[in-house]
């Protein structure tokens, strides 16, 4: 993962991902949504 507000028109709430693996890009996003709930709930 890397910032993104180096980028003109992001700021620091943007990131960006490598692409990897089919399986291993799933298991990010997974942790992602989860840490998502988590933060919201």
């Amino acid at each position: 993962m890397r910032r993104c507000d180096t980028f003109p028109g992001l700021d620091d709430t943007w990131v960006r991902i490598a692409v990897r693996p089919p399986a291993v890009t799933a298991l990010l996003l997974d942790a992602l949504v989860a840490t998502e709930k988590e933060l919201v709930s």
